[in-house]
């Protein structure tokens, strides 16, 4: 009895799983619900090219590449603009095969520099100074920069004056060819030497230009003038029409106290000697920088050829009374990593 309904058991058990599982096979070979629609290879098109970001080929504007492709790129014709040397490279400009510039840029932010004219001229300098970049966007760029020079004058046997000089300037871009920029200098005369005179041997400006009136034997002297400082504000647009010229185009004014490196005294003093310290000494202010006039405009074109430039421009001031065209010449080089 016994064995019999464990035969029967096992029977029902055999059974049961035959029909079940027969249950489920007939179940999965039955249509599927399709909750999701059909793949059609959409997930596997390639992007479009137009689609893709790659920063390596996109064009850049003439303006944002100006300081790689130009190496007067630093400057509109006399003052300054807010571009730099990129960085590990460095540029060697000249103004007129007589004051010669030497720049470097350790690092994207940073420029150094160091500047002097032939030290056989009788208007002999030697200076330092660097750049520093504080904003830098799409819409504007600016720097500031702070600089020493030591110059020795071609028209004071003797004098020697050392300046501390800053400068800030703003590029604005209107567009990918053009950059407006703005800024403004301070040199202010830090300290003045000088030898003292004896005027009783210095009958001519000749013999003073030749340094026969000076005290023989004596040390110098220095002192803080109260003349010889100067301030200027200036406006440039460059304008990149092509890959191989600029345009540029610059109005700049300032004021000083006393003389600018005693141009102006040079010219409307008497043959006899005066007392050519007495700018340095009184601070007058005088409006206008001595050397061109209270108003002046310049206009050049800047010719590129790989790493050189070569500009020549012509600054319209008004000096001595009189209106006049003064030429200028700059040449530069550019190089390094």
């Amino acid at each position: 009895m016994t064995t019999g309904y464990r035969r029967c058991a096992l029977s029902l058990m055999l059974c049961a799983s035959l029909l079940f599982g027969a249950g489920v096979a007939t179940a999965d070979e039955g249509p599927r619900l399709k909750t999701f629609p059909q793949d059609m290879g959409f997930g596997e098109q390639p992007l479009p090219d137009d689609a893709r970001f790659n920063p390596l080929n996109q064009s850049v504007g003439r303006v944002d590449a100006r300081a790689q492709t130009n190496a007067l790129a630093g400057r509109t014709i006399l003052w300054p603009t807010a571009a730099l040397v990129p960085r590990g490279q460095w540029a060697y400009r000249t103004v007129a095969l007589v004051e010669h510039r030497l720049y470097y840029s350790p690092t994207d932010a940073t420029e150094l520099r160091i500047s002097s004219t032939w030290p056989g001229l009788d208007q002999y300098y030697v200076g330092a100074g660097a750049r520093f970049r504080v904003l830098d966007s799409p819409r504007a760029s600016l720097t500031w920069g702070p600089s020493l020079r030591h110059r020795r004058s071609g028209y004071d046997p003797g004098t020697h004056d050392l300046s501390l000089g800053l400068e800030v300037v703003a590029d604005l871009p209107l567009n990918d060819h053009s950059v407006v920029s703005l800024g403004g200098a301070l040199n202010v005369v830090a300290a003045l030497g000088y030898l003292e005179l004896d005027e009783s041997a210095c009958q001519t400006r000749y013999d003073y230009g030749r340094g026969d009136c000076l005290v023989a034997g004596q040390s110098r002297t220095w002192e803080v003038p109260a003349g010889g400082h100067w301030g200027a504000l200036f406006a440039g647009l460059s304008v990149y029409p092509v890959d191989w010229m600029v345009f540029n185009i610059e109005a700049f004014t300032g004021a000083g106290t006393g003389s600018f490196m005693e141009l102006d005294d040079f010219f409307i003093r008497n043959p006899l000697y005066q007392d050519e310290l007495a700018a340095f000494r009184q601070g007058e202010l005088r409006a206008g920088l001595d050397v061109l006039g209270p108003m002046n405009l310049g206009m050049g074109t800047t010719f590129l050829k790989g790493g050189f430039a070569a500009q020549t421009s012509l600054i319209l001031t008004r000096f001595m009374g009189q209106t006049r065209l003064v030429p200028f010449l700059m040449l530069a080089y550019q190089g390094g990593a």
